[in-house]
């Protein structure tokens, strides 16, 4: 099955678009012909000959390339992260900046309770109301702070409500 996508594979691999599948996909491949070749190998090493079509896929070039694309491969992603993680997971330490970065990503959830914290003690809530409240970000308009929607605004002062669904206020 991974060989018949070897095409497709190539071409997100020329677009930059590979996902963390694409990258695991090309490892079991590259992986399987690797296993392939050493048996093509084995077989030239005892004496039996190989089809004449086989013999430039036993030459130890075609194996060191394709160790080379695994070993690259390997050094910078982090294949079972990506996994766990449904995205491609670029290993510690391949870019100081990026690694500052994914700290920060990391400590986002407590930076919004702890922003969440702040603003329930500002607006003097209870701790039931407190509990309650949460801080969320979306990319595309920014950051809110909510409640469940459960019959009473809590909040008052500079608080304006900006939108709400079903079950989440927006401020």
């Amino acid at each position: 099955r991974c060989m018949r996508d070897a095409k497709t594979l190539a071409g997100r691999v020329r677009s930059y678009t590979c996902t963390y599948g694409d990258f695991r996909s090309i490892l079991q491949m590259t992986e399987a012909l690797l296993a392939m070749l050493q048996l093509f190998s084995e077989i030239s090493l005892s004496g039996q000959d190989l089809p004449r079509v086989l013999h430039k896929w036993a030459d130890e070039s075609v194996q060191e390339d394709l160790s080379a694309l695994c070993e690259a491969i390997l050094k910078y992603i982090d294949i079972s992260t990506s996994v766990d993680q449904h995205r491609v997971v670029i290993l510690d330490g391949v870019d100081e900046e990026l690694d500052s970065l994914k700290d920060k990503y990391e400590r986002l959830p407590q930076f919004f309770t702890a922003v969440a914290a702040e603003e329930a003690q500002r607006l003097d809530l209870s701790p039931e109301q407190a509990a309650l409240l949460h801080v969320v970000y979306f990319p595309q308009t920014g950051f809110f702070l909510t409640l469940p929607v459960v019959g009473g605004d809590f909040l008052r002062g500079d608080m304006e409500l900006l939108f709400q669904t079903d079950h989440y206020a927006y401020y």
